[in-house]
């Protein structure tokens, strides 16, 4: 076979041919593709230069190896192994208050919760009596079980429901979906009442296996199709009753049919009051929107805003006002009324009893459980699912950003509605309108369902004789006044504009609820759906580029641009043949770029077999170009050509660190030899001195390392804005507190929290807190002193438990406004917590490796920021809230700075409220306390190596005491203690890496190279500290380099332990504080010596720098 520069090998091996293709040449400078220049085309001509780099530019040589997986047990063993464990994770406390959700909240709840929840659960109670008796109408049965079914389910609600804004009740979605399953049938209200049983035990079911995920499966313009069509049909099906005519009807064609066949029936009186009920509704709506005076209410007068808040309440309580005028209306007339009341309503409440699982018909038949469900048909499943979707809108309206979760909601609905059941109501669930009304009136728990449910009883038992006057045509118009704003018409243009395909699910959606049952219109607007994600999976688009190399080299590329399964893999080979034949060359090289398959199956191999072997065939070179292991994995599973995939951002012009093809570069971590930032620093400092940023891969996920200080000025100063987010977040769709801290946050909302914390941690603020730590420092110092009082001079003490209960006491104090004294045997219970709560057990160690290194998993891990703990916490935080509000007392703490930011203006973004508060004290105790653990004990360790260092420490403080005493200005004169702590933070920092993440693509200043968007950078500070281009001799402890002769030599980014730019650690100051003064109590009553036990090791299941559990040194005292 002819070979032209760069093309493959062809050997034989076994009798079947084995491709070993030795990259485009077998060596880069004799290829040397330049990729720099390049741009897509779609058709044939050659255009640019593009340049493939790597080990070899591209490499597919023979290695063996056998990925194939072994089935060990049974499937009965371990489909039974699979329940345990879902039993056990179900039997935790946890999990309990997960799914028990007002445990959270209720230990919290205070007078400002319950004054917010009493006027905003009266308000929705006075739009829920009028909206309960309308949704009657529309499901078909009496109005007093749209009354029956708007208490209970308020009640059931608060303990499991998980957002705040939702009142559970009648909808006009279920309202209609439980019409077109029951109206047709005998007995409609008993179905109606076995149907709200039915859904809520599916709704169950459905939240105990988690199955809230199948709302996803109902994209947005199904949704929106499916609820303009409800609409529609509400507002048909409502006509009747404001032109006081008996039509009848179930489906959208077939009450339009009656109304027009019953149209000269219409009366004068209903439809003059039913369109007089309308626009009065729509006036009495915008009214409320409107505002008097200026717009920004803190630019108002008090006399603007009781008259805004009246204009407001009158407009809200619409409903309300409107039944009553229109009932006295109806009253006035007495038997002789022109319009059409809704009659007797029984007084009182409804008969608590068992749902009808039977009944017997009028000819003495008896109609059984079974024949009930088969006569409910598909309805029992449409309705729970369109009851969750319904729900989850609203509470991802009202989120504020938070995670929803759809699972909860489930079991929320559910119990709720199988108790609905119980009081003869029909099926129910969140409700758009009343949800509005409920944010706008301020509620702040679900506690406000109590007094809406409340509300609902007390009209049961005292108002329902006067409900009989009201007016239909009344109902009607509050019907449609609501209902209307449904018709989701705004939709329409932005969907146009953005991608028009997604039109025709949502208008297929649309026609057929309009014209087939809701449950099939709604199935239909799924099956489009699937129907274009099955197309989109089928056809997937590929880039093709005729390129040249440097050396003039033609080569064909295709790229793909998602994964490659069995619907699109003979559509992708028939391209890439296709393609590769117009070249009109077999010896041109056909190069496929993998970087966008994630992955591949069975199928996928077997043609990419093929493939290659087609290729081969008639000698045309076929190569591979960024293969994920994923996927290289399924083709050696089944391909006769062997793969080994380089992985390398060689191609961007950064230089690659050769890396273990699963793992990369960390398989040390994982094997745990050294802590991770050594393992990454050593990476650092064995590279090329001239690289200033470098490439390595954490399983098949690119990293770059920033090496030169210059560059880290740009990203972490100068162009912050390009890399303002952290890629290390520790989030937890379960956990607030871990997500609402200036770690956790992406801006805005990091920007906001920034700011508003800032002036807490001022020099200013932190001056004031001195004295709180003085008091920490002297009852460790009495702790020492009682270990010595039996006369012994030199003890060894484990000296990492003694900082851990000194750093745990101040910040306990500085943070949750509560005195500690961990050194007390009777008071050691906020120590244990947080010990047991932060304990770095090898669970917690690969949470934080996998968060740090993988992000966007970090939600599923379940992990908390305060651990087991979490309730204890929650418990004293809100304790000393509670506790400071009452007493006005004032110690100038974070809890006082907490206080007046609760009681502040909050932002959309943002809110100071729950477990955002004590988020912020909680991120302070974690990040203090390590950081100040870490530096106390790397201090005294490096001061008993270094006696000459250590005495000319004490003999500074000592002197500085004796002229200013233990005050602030005392400590800030110790200028030698203070270089001690500086030179022990540079070997020693605490956060040993600082990382960020592209949040769009960012060329660096002065090179070719563009970090693109998504991509994590980590400076490594152990390698940077101790790089001997900025620190001479790095290794050893020489405080001089921070004097005030030799600082100035320290170049900007050259010595960052906590950061730099704007996301710089704000608690620095505090921290090296604390620090100081634990090391002046010890240093000055105490010698430091090293003992045979103490080598000052670290913890390396930690990603920060800790020293191990049993650090211990001896002192002796003096």
């Amino acid at each position: 076979m002819n070979k032209p520069n760069g093309a493959g090998d062809i050997n034989q091996k076994n009798g079947n041919e084995v491709y070993i293709n030795h990259g485009l040449t077998g060596s880069r400078d004799s290829l040397d593709i330049d990729r720099s220049n390049s741009s897509q085309i779609l058709h044939d001509s050659y255009e640019s230069h593009r340049e493939i780099q790597g080990s070899s530019d591209f490499i597919l040589v023979e290695e063996s190896g056998d990925y194939g997986m072994e089935q060990k047990d049974s499937f009965l063993n371990s489909t039974m192994y699979q329940l345990r464990r879902r039993c056990r994770s179900i039997c935790t406390k946890k999990t309990v208050y997960k799914r028990v959700p007002i445990l959270n909240w209720l230990p919290r709840y205070n007078g400002h919760d319950a004054l917010g929840d009493l006027v905003a659960g009266v308000t929705v109670g006075l739009t829920v009596i009028p909206q309960s008796l309308a949704y009657a109408n529309v499901a078909g049965l009496p109005p007093q079980y749209g009354l029956y079914g708007s208490f209970l389910g308020c009640f059931i609600y608060v303990i499991f429901g998980s957002c705040k804004d939702t009142p559970m009740g009648p909808s006009a979605i279920i309202s209609l979906l439980t019409y077109q399953t029951v109206a047709r049938l005998d007995e409609p209200l008993k179905h109606a009442i076995l149907l709200c049983f039915l859904s809520g035990v599916i709704e169950l079911i459905m939240g105990i296996f988690g199955l809230g995920f199948l709302i996803d499966f109902v994209s947005g313009p199904v949704s929106s199709g499916f609820t303009s069509a409800v609409a529609l049909i509400i507002i048909t099906s409502q006509i009747k009753d404001i032109l006081g005519i008996p039509a009848k009807g179930s489906q959208f064609l077939e009450m339009w049919k009656s109304l027009v066949g019953h149209l000269h029936e219409t009366s004068a009186w209903d439809a003059a009051l039913g369109v007089t009920c309308i626009a009065l509704l729509l006036f009495l709506r915008l009214l409320a929107s409107y505002t008097i005076g200026p717009k920004d209410e803190e630019l108002q007068s008090t006399k603007y805003r009781i008259l805004n808040k009246f204009i407001w309440l009158f407009g809200t309580s619409r409903n309300a006002l409107l039944v009553i005028l229109s009932g006295l209306l109806g009253y006035s007339f007495r038997k002789k009324s022109p319009f059409k009341l809704v009659g007797y309503i029984p007084e009182g409440m409804p008969n608590i009893q068992p749902p009808p699982f039977s009944y017997i018909k009028y000819d003495n038949t008896t109609v059984t459980f079974v024949d009930m469900i088969s006569n409910l048909g598909s309805g029992i499943l449409v309705l729970p699912l369109i009851s969750l979707m319904e729900d989850i809108a609203i509470c991802k309206a009202f989120s504020t950003g938070k995670s929803v979760d759809a699972t909860q909601e489930l079991i929320a609905i559910g119990i709720s509605n199988i108790g609905n059941s119980f009081v003869q109501a029909f099926p129910g669930t969140g409700s758009l309108s009343r949800s509005a009304v409920n944010n706008a009136s301020g509620v702040r728990t679900p506690m406000g369902g109590i007094y809406t449910g409340t509300l609902v009883i007390l009209a049961l038992l005292f108002l329902t004789p006067y409900f009989s006057y009201i007016p239909r045509c009344t109902l009607a118009a509050i019907i449609i006044a609501a209902v209307i704003f449904m018709v989701e018409v705004k939709v329409v243009k932005p969907m146009w504009r953005t991608k028009k395909s997604d039109l025709i699910p949502g208008l297929g959606t649309f026609i057929a609820c309009l014209l087939l049952q809701l449950e099939i219109g709604i199935l239909c607007g799924i099956g489009i759906n699937i129907l274009f994600i099955l197309y989109h999976a089928a056809r997937p688009k590929i880039s093709v580029e005729k390129l040249i190399s440097r050396h003039g080299i033609r080569y064909l590329m295709l790229t793909p641009d998602r994964c490659l399964i069995f619907p699109s893999v003979d559509y992708v080979r028939n391209l890439v043949t296709k393609y590769s034949q117009r070249t009109g060359n077999v010896a041109t090289p056909v190069v496929i770029d993998c970087s966008h398959i994630y992955g591949a199956d069975f199928t996928a191999a077997t043609v990419i077999e093929t493939l290659t072997k087609d290729f081969a065939s008639r000698g045309q070179p076929l190569f591979f170009y960024n293969l994920k292991p994923s996927v290289y994995a399924v083709f050696e599973g089944v391909a006769s050509t062997d793969f080994v995939v380089y992985y390398t951002q060689e191609a961007r012009g950064v230089p690659t660190v050769p890396g273990h093809w699963l793992f990369g570069n960390i398989k040390k971590i994982l094997d745990l030899e050294k802590p991770p930032a050594y393992v990454i620093g050593d990476i650092c400092q064995k590279s090329s001195e001239n690289d200033g940023i470098l490439g390595i891969y954490i399983f098949f996920k690119p990293f770059l390392l920033i090496k030169d200080p210059a560059i880290m000025k740009q990203i972490l100063i100068k162009d912050f804005n390009y890399f303002s987010n952290r890629s290390f977040t520790i989030r937890s769709f379960q956990d607030e507190i871990g997500n609402t801290n200036l770690f956790s946050l992406k801006n805005p909302q990091w920007k906001y929290l920034r700011t508003k914390l800032s002036p807490i941690f001022s020099s200013a603020k932190v001056k004031k807190l001195f004295h709180l730590m003085v008091e920490v420092a002297n009852s460790m110092n009495k702790y020492l002193d009682d270990e010595f009082s039996n006369s012994t001079k030199t003890k060894t003490i484990m000296i990492k438990d003694v900082t851990l209960k000194y750093t745990t006491d101040v910040i306990s104090s500085v943070a949750f406004g509560i005195q500690v004294n961990s050194f007390n045997p009777k008071t050691l219970q906020f120590y244990e917590e947080a010990q047991k709560g932060l304990k770095m057990t090898f669970f917690r160690g690969i949470q934080l490796i996998i968060s740090f290194f993988f992000p966007k998993l970090s939600p599923y891990l379940n992990a908390r920021m305060l651990g087991t703990s979490t309730n204890f916490f929650r418990k004293v935080f809100w304790n000393s809230m509670d506790n400071r509000e009452i007493t006005k007392n004032k110690r100038e703490d974070l809890i006082d700075s907490l206080i007046e930011l609760k009681n502040d203006k909050q932002d959309k973004d943002f809110k100071f409220e729950g477990d955002a508060l004590l988020s912020q004290s909680a991120i302070f105790f974690i990040a203090g306390r390590e950081s100040t653990v870490s530096t106390i004990c790397f201090t005294l360790y490096e001061l008993a190596k270094h006696p000459e260092i250590q005495r000319r420490t004490r003999e500074e403080i000592n002197e500085k005491l004796k002229e200013h005493g233990m005050t602030y200005e005392g400590v800030q004169s110790m200028k030698y203690l203070h270089q001690v702590v500086s030179e022990i933070l540079r070997l020693y920092p605490p956060a040993p890496i600082i990382d960020r993440v592209a949040v769009a693509d960012y060329k660096i200043p002065g090179t070719d190279i563009v970090i693109e968007k998504g991509t994590s950078v980590f400076i490594v500070l152990t390698a940077l500290h101790c790089d001997p281009k900025y620190h001479p001799d790095p290794l050893r402890f020489n405080p001089d380099r921070f004097s005030d002769e030799n600082k100035e030599n320290i170049k900007q980014c050259t010595y960052m332990p906590f950061g730099e730019g704007p996301r710089i650690c704000i608690g620095a100051r505090i921290g090296q504080l604390q620090s100081i003064i634990g090391l002046i109590t010890i240093i000055k009553s105490y010698e430091i010596s090293l003992n045979s036990k103490c080598k000052g090791d670290l913890d390396i299941r930690n990603i920060f720098l800790s020293p191990v559990n049993d650090f211990s040194l001896n002192l002796t005292k003096i």
